[in-house]
C-alpha cells in the first residue's frame, strides 16, 4: 500500500512548528527511562528472589498488590492536570494553569496523607487476611506499613511530575525518572548488602518520591518559572477570581483563598471516569496475584508474578510513546483539527502496536529458555503465564491510544464504565478458574474479558468518535504492524528448533534479528512513511551513518 506524500499518515500532528523535534526528544526520552526501569528490574529481580527466599519474594508481590490499591486515592488527579496545563499552555493562559495546579497540589497532599495513615491502621490485620506463616507475621506488618507510607508520599508527590508532563518534556521527567530509578536500586542493594531483608528494601524507598518531586520542581521552574511557585517550590502567589482565570489577569486575592472550589470541581469532574479506569486497571494488573496467594497458596505467587513481569515487558516499553498523545490530543481538540487528531489516533496505534509486536512474539515463543537464563531452573511453569499475559498484554495495549486521546478531547467518560466491566469480568472468570486449572486458568481469565474489551467495545466506540471507518483503521494501523509479525515468528520459531538458544548471549541474538527483520518489514509498509522519514532523519544524525544514508 504506497500514498502520496500529501496524504502521507502523519505519525504526531500537533500543532506547534517544533512538533518533531519535541515528539522526537519526549519519544526517546520515555523509551531511554523505560530500557533503564526494566534493566534494572530485570537484573534485580533475580538477585532479590535468591537472597530473601521465593516465599517471602511471593508475600512481597502479593502486599504489594494489596497496597497498590491505595493508589486509587489518586483520583486520577494525575491525568486531569496533565491534560488542562497542556490546554492552558496552548492558549496563553497561565493564571488558569497556576490555580489548576494548586487545587491538585493540595488534593494530592490530602490523599496521600489518607492512603498513609489507612495502610499503617490496617497492617496489623494483613497477616489473618492473606494465611502468612508465622514466622512472616511481622515482616508482613512492617511491610505493609512501610509501603502504605511509601505510597501516601508517592501521592503527595505526584504534582511537578504531572506539570512536566503537561509541558510535554517528558526529556526532563525521564531524566528525574532514571535518576530516581537509580538510586531506588542502590538502596536494594545496600539494604540486601546490609541483610535487612524485605523490610529494609521497603523502607529505603520510601524517600524516592520526595526525591523526584523536589528534582521536578527544580526543572518546572527552569523550564515554565511562571509556574513554579504553584508546584509548591516557593509559596502560592495570589491568584486571580475564577471569572478572571482565562484572561490571565485581574486582581489578587487573599492567598488563603487563592484556589477557587470551581477549579477542584473542574479537576474532580474529569477525574472521576480516570479514577473508574483506575479500579479497573487494578483489577486486571494486581488482582491476579491476590487470587492466586488467597486460593491456592503464598508460593504460587512467585511463578505468577514472575510471568506477569515478563509479559508486561513490551506494554511498558510501547507506552512510553502512547503517553506522548494524551497533550497532543488536548492541544489539537483545543484547535478543532479533527483530521490531525484521527491522524494521531491511527498512527498512535500503529507505532504502540509495532514497538510491543517483535518482543511480544519472541516471549511467547521463547518463555523457557528466557526464564532459565533469567532467573534460573525451577521457574518454567511460568512459562504458560507468559503466553498467555504476553497475548493478552498485546490486545490490551492496542486501546491505550484510544484511553490517551478520548482523555485529551474530554470524550473519556464512556472509557470508565467499560473498563470496570472488564476487570470486575476478570476478577470472576480467575476466581472461578483457579482451582480447577490453578495460575493458568487466573491468566485465562485476564485474556478473556481483555479481547472483549478490546476488539467488541473500545475500540469500536473510539473510531465513531472521531469519525473512522474500520477498514481505514485496519489499513492504516493494524495491517502495518500485525503483518511483519508473520515472517518473524517463522524464523524465530524455525531458528529456535534447530539451534535450541539456552545461552544469553543465544537469546539476545535471537531476539535482535527477530526486531531487525520486523523493522524491515514495518518500515516498508505504506502508512508507515512517516516512521520511516524519522528513521533517516536519526540515521542523519548519527556520524558514522551518515555516508550510507544521503
Amino acid at each position: 500500500m504506497t500514498m502520496d506524500a500529501a496524504a502521507e499518515p502523519e505519525l504526531i500532528a500537533p500543532s506547534r512548528p517544533d512538533w518533531r523535534r519535541g515528539a522526537v526528544r519526549n519519544a526517546a526520552a520515555n523509551g531511554l527511562t523505560r530500557v533503564v526501569s526494566l534493566g534494572l528490574g530485570f537484573l534485580l529481580t533475580p538477585v532479590i528472589l535468591h537472597a530473601i527466599g521465593a516465599e517471602a519474594f511471593g508475600l512481597w508481590v502479593l502486599v504489594g498488590s494489596i497496597v497498590a490499591y491505595g493508589s486509587l486515592l489518586n483520583l486520577g488527579i494525575g491525568g486531569a492536570l496533565t491534560k488542562y496545563i497542556a490546554q492552558h499552555r496552548a492558549r496563553n493562559e497561565g493564571a488558569a494553569a497556576r490555580a489548576t495546579i494548586v487545587a491538585a497540589l493540595r488534593l494530592y497532599m490530602l490523599m496521600g496523607l489518607l492512603v498513609a495513615a489507612i495502610g499503617v491502621a490496617l497492617a496489623p490485620l494483613l497477616p489473618r487476611l492473606i494465611a502468612v506463616p508465622p514466622e512472616l507475621e511481622l515482616v508482613a506488618q512492617l511491610t505493609t506499613a512501610l509501603m502504605a507510607v511509601g505510597l501516601g508520599t508517592g501521592i503527595a508527590c505526584s504534582t511537578a511530575p504531572a506539570v512536566l508532563r503537561g509541558l510535554q518534556r517528558y526529556d526532563a521527567a525521564g531524566a528525574i525518572a532514571i535518576v530516581t530509578s537509580l538510586l531506588a536500586a542502590a538502596s536494594t542493594l545496600l539494604a540486601l548488602a546490609l541483610g535487612w531483608g524485605l523490610v529494609g528494601i521497603v523502607a529505603l524507598g520510601v524517600p524516592m518520591p520526595i526525591v523526584s518531586q523536589l528534582l521536578a520542581a527544580v526543572a518546572v521552574r527552569r523550564i515554565a518559572p511562571e509556574l513554579s511557585p504553584a508546584v509548591g517550590l516557593v509559596p502560592v502567589p495570589p491568584i486571580g477570581r475564577p471569572s478572571e482565570l482565562d484572561a490571565g489577569t485581574g486582581p489578587t486575592e487573599d492567598p488563603a483563598a487563592a484556589v477557587p472550589s470551581g477549579l477542584t470541581r473542574r479537576i474532580l469532574g474529569f477525574s472521576w471516569p480516570l479514577l473508574l479506569l483506575d479500579v479497573a486497571g487494578m483489577l486486571q494488573s494486581k488482582t491476579d496475584e491476590i487470587v492466586v496467594g488467597v486460593m491456592l497458596s503464598l508460593g504460587a505467587v512467585t511463578p505468577y508474578s514472575l510471568g506477569r513481569r515478563l509479559s508486561a515487558i513490551p506494554r511498558t516499553l510501547a507506552e512510553q510513546f502512547a503517553i506522548l498523545l494524551l497533550p497532543l490530543a488536548s492541544e489539537l481538540d483545543a484547535l478543532d483539527d479533527r483530521e490531525r487528531l484521527r491522524r494521531l489516533y491511527l498512527g498512535g496505534v500503529r507505532l504502540s502496536l509495532a514497538i510491543a509486536m517483535p518482543l511480544t512474539g519472541c516471549l511467547a515463543l521463547l518463555a523457557v529458555p528466557i526464564l532459565n537464563a533469567w532467573v534460573g531452573p525451577g521457574f518454567e511453569g511460568s512459562a504458560p503465564i507468559v503466553v498467555i499475559l504476553v497475548v493478552a498484554t498485546a490486545v490490551d495495549l492496542s486501546m491505550w491510544p484510544a484511553g490517551f486521546v478520548l482523555q485529551g478531547i474530554d470524550r473519556h467518560h464512556w472509557l470508565a464504565p467499560i473498563s470496570l466491566a472488564s476487570g470486575l469480568a476478570n476478577l470472576a472468570l480467575s476466581l472461578a478458574l483457579v482451582r480447577p486449572f490453578g495460575i493458568v486458568g487466573v491468566a485465562v481469565g485476564t485474556l478473556i474479558p481483555t479481547t472483549i474489551e478490546a476488539v467488541v467495545l473500545l475500540t469500536p466506540f473510539t473510531l465513531r468518535t472521531l469519525g473512522i471507518g474500520p477498514l481505514r483503521f485496519l489499513a492504516e494501523s493494524l495491517a502495518p504492524a500485525l503483518l511483519p509479525l508473520v515472517p518473524m515468528l517463522v524464523l524465530v520459531a524455525g531458528i529456535s528448533v534447530i539451534v535450541a538458544p539456552t545461552s544469553v548471549h543465544a537469546i539476545v541474538a535471537l531476539v535482535t534479528l527477530a526486531h531487525a527483520i520486523y523493522a524491515v518489514g514495518y518500515l516498508a509498509t505504506g502508512p508507515a512513511a512517516p516512521e520511516r522519514r524519522l528513521a533517516l532523519e536519526l540515521a542523519r544524525a548519527v556520524p558514522w551513518l551518515r555516508r550510507g544514508v544521503r
